[in-house]
């Protein structure tokens, strides 16, 4: 997969950009607060719908004057390897109101409008960040958001499931204080405990076959990446032991499992097991690497994770994902950089951002270079 063309208007501080993109490695440099990192978020909104650094989509929006209705909009044209193209259109606007600013979202898939779990994964991609660090050290929310949204470029029917699990858990949420405050009945609880069993399982069985895969690949590229004598792993954790790979198992555990907390759970108000409580851990030579690793190490297991990701994306949808590389060489050794660059090289396109100049270790690598400038990108011509 490539992306063909993007489109953004009113993006962050881009007022208007429109820019051919070809196969190959394109580099994006220039200084820090120019665009470079908004120019990767927006390809990225292209795939998952939503921002890896906003909170709000309508924080992504470049403010005019005050009063006035302010619109954004971001198009990219993906081409497979086949030839088969994808258009994925985002369209944004706030519109002020005596009752405040109305936001609205639409996307539309090859003009088409359409639900975000219809278009997510259209243009799939890969992100390596500075950030990517947090998965490995911050909160199980954090690792299984990261899952999540890896499976969902792969799957449609993941990210269905996914939703309609977080809302029942909801519901059960409230009904489990309600029947606490005696308002409500355990008659309606056996209907929530089937439901979310059934979606709960599907998402537990997913996961942990993902892990599995995931790890196999990461191992090897840890190795590849620390140039140590480490051994890496990665484990899912879920909030019960079930035998893997038996969904019909797993669906009377997790019915047993909730009827043996049935009173704890009614004491605290709370749905406490099922995977919006599972985690991920990955250890270096048997170590939490996420609580004893070093910058260094934790950095190698991120990458590895990422390398990782972009392989089991090759393999399931059958076409190689675009990878975007936000300013992650700066931290890297000559050796360690070069073994990234190796690698994304086997990609189809690759879009990477720098603050330094372009310099020696990129020769040989880059197809296209732009500068960019306050939301304006140069083209000029590669190394």
């Amino acid at each position: 997969m490539r992306l063909k063309n993007i489109q953004l208007r009113n993006f962050r501080n881009y007022e208007e950009t429109d820019l051919p993109l070809n196969s190959g490695l394109s580099v994006m440099y220039g200084n820090n607060a120019q665009g470079k990192s908004n120019f990767l978020e927006a390809i990225y909104m292209l795939s998952i719908l939503k921002s890896n650094r906003a909170e709000r989509d309508r924080d992504l929006l470049l403010m005019g004057p005050k009063g006035q209705p302010v619109f954004t909009r971001v198009v990219g044209e993906g081409i497979k390897s086949n030839g088969a193209g994808s258009q994925v259109r985002i369209d944004m606007a706030l519109t002020p109101s005596q009752n405040g600013d109305i936001f609205r979202k639409q996307v539309r898939e090859d003009g088409i409008p359409k639900s975000a779990a219809d278009v997510i994964g259209a243009i799939p991609v890969v992100l390596f960040s500075v950030d990517d660090l947090e998965i490995i050290q911050g909160s199980p929310s954090s690792r299984r958001r990261n899952l999540d949204i890896l499976l969902s470029q792969i799957n449609a029917s993941y990210i269905r499931n996914l939703r309609g699990y977080q809302r029942i858990v909801n519901q059960r949420n409230h009904l489990l204080r309600r029947i606490r405050d005696h308002s409500g009945t355990i008659d309606e609880l056996h209907f929530w405990d089937k439901e979310m069993v059934e979606k709960g399982a599907s998402i537990i069985n997913s996961r942990s076959r993902a892990i599995d895969f995931l790890n196999s690949i990461a191992t090897d590229k840890y190795s590849e990446v620390a140039n140590e004598n480490e051994s890496m792993t990665m484990t899912y954790l879920p909030s019960f032991p079930f035998q893997n790979g038996d969904i019909e198992k797993l669906k009377e555990k997790f019915i047993k499992m909730l009827e043996d907390l049935r009173t704890k759970e009614l004491t605290v108000g709370q749905s406490i097991i099922g995977p919006h409580r599972d985690d991920i851990k990955f250890d270096i030579n048997g170590i939490d690497a996420g609580r004893f690793g070093s910058r260094g190490q934790i950095r190698c297991v991120a990458l590895s994770l990422r390398f990782a990701e972009a392989h089991l994306m090759s393999v399931s949808l059958n076409e190689p994902p675009i990878i975007l590389l936000d300013d992650i060489l700066s931290e890297l050794d000559d050796v360690r950089r070069n073994d990234v660059l190796l690698s994304v090289s086997k990609y189809d396109q690759v879009i990477l951002t720098t603050a330094v100049p372009i310099t020696e270790y990129l020769k040989g690598y880059v197809s296209d270079v732009y500068n960019i400038k306050n939301g304006r990108i140069i083209t000029q011509s590669a190394i």
